[in-house]
């Protein structure tokens, strides 16, 4: 999607120098550990550096969102064998109910002005 290339391409700018590198993660799913099927597994947004941040965006957040999110993280987390530091959602709505969850299991989601800068200090 162009948005998330933009995105992509503007951190990875802003990060220049920093010892940070912006990618995303593509690649096949081939025993379906994700979606219970072989499917590809695309990852927006993967900062890598001393840390490594694994970044979500989407129009809109619901449920099952955030746990298909979470589903593949672990995935990279498999096949890269990388530890994740950071889990990020980055969205304009979040329903109450994806926000519970996304709470539970310690995702930060930038889902308005206010919630960006607290967001990117925990990061």
């Amino acid at each position: 999607m162009d948005s998330e290339k933009s995105f992509r391409n503007g951190l990875a700018e802003i990060l220049a120098g920093t010892g940070y590198s912006v990618q995303n993660f593509v690649t096949s799913d081939t025993k379906g550990v994700v979606f219970g099927r072989p499917a590809e597994i695309d990852i927006d947004v993967i900062i890598k550096g001393d840390r490594t941040i694994v970044v979500e965006i989407k129009s809109s957040v619901s449920k099952s969102d955030v746990f298909i999110f979470l589903k593949k993280v672990d995935f990279y987390r498999q096949i890269s064998g990388k530890q994740v530091d950071n889990i990020l959602m980055i969205t304009p709505y979040i329903d109450d109910a994806a926000r519970d969850i996304a709470c539970q299991y310690n995702i930060i989601v930038c889902d308005t002005l206010s919630d960006i800068k607290p967001s990117i200090q925990k990061a």
